[in-house]
């Protein structure tokens, strides 16, 4: 009983941080344009997260803790290759490779953890036709600009919408509205950078990016640990 206040303890000690690290430093150093703030708060937020979920689900058995912490890793190089692709465009493939490795660990688990798969509920009716919808409009936007990355961004849009298409058809109660949340935020974040980079510029869009994606990395880790301490895990 202790031992689980403990890590309850730490638990929430790994939140707080990863929300100081995400608001009172990333996004302040992005409002501000103090680059260094920004830059050096990046790297520590997937590392601060690792924590948490290592910390939470300590002692509790499944075969998607792997995969989970693996999309971490990749997405901790995501976010690496990025913070440097203006100065070296090939980091920006790095960067995108990294995420879309990230997406297919989420895509596997979210599949993997799902009960009854291929029970469609109501939400996922209008959830299906509306991702894909989306996609096909903001790939139809982008396809334009894209020059030599058309065939990279096509594959990571495919790869980011079957991600999506994924967490709603999730047939589960513990964790499923965090994981979905996460992966909408995902999708709008990529959508965020995508239309800054290619189309053009938006006032603030790092803003916008690092906050949509900090809390999507969360709410999906967050569902997904829920799923793996509840009882009816296995």
């Amino acid at each position: 009983m202790c031992l689980k206040k403990m890590r309850k303890d730490f638990s929430i000690v790994y939140l707080i941080l990863f929300i100081c690290i995400l608001l009172p430093m990333n996004i302040a150093g992005h409002v501000t344009r103090i680059s260094g703030l920004a830059q050096l708060s990046k790297p520590l937020l997937l590392l601060v997260l690792m924590g948490y979920f290592v910390n939470i689900t300590r002692g509790y058995s499944s075969r998607n803790k792997t995969a989970i912490l693996m999309a971490m890793v990749f997405s901790w190089v995501g976010d690496v290759a990025l913070m440097f692709d203006r100065q070296y465009p090939i980091l920006f493939i790095v960067g995108l490779g990294g995420f879309l490795l990230a997406h297919l660990n989420y895509t596997y688990v979210f599949i993997r953890s799902g009960k009854r798969i291929y029970t469609i509920s109501r939400l996922a009716w209008i959830g299906i036709p509306l991702m894909m919808l989306y996609t096909v409009g903001l790939i139809s936007n982008l396809w334009p600009h894209l020059n030599e990355l058309k065939i990279p961004v096509f594959v990571y849009a495919i790869v980011l919408m079957f991600m999506g298409l994924a967490a709603v058809i999730r047939n589960t109660k513990v964790g499923y509205h965090w994981v979905l949340l996460g992966a909408i935020l995902f999708v709008i974040s990529d959508s965020f950078l995508a239309v800054n980079k290619f189309i053009f510029p938006i006032e603030y869009s790092d803003v916008y990016i690092m906050t949509t994606y900090g809390l999507a990395q969360l709410f999906i880790v967050l569902g997904l640990s829920k799923l793996i301490i509840s009882k009816d895990h296995k």
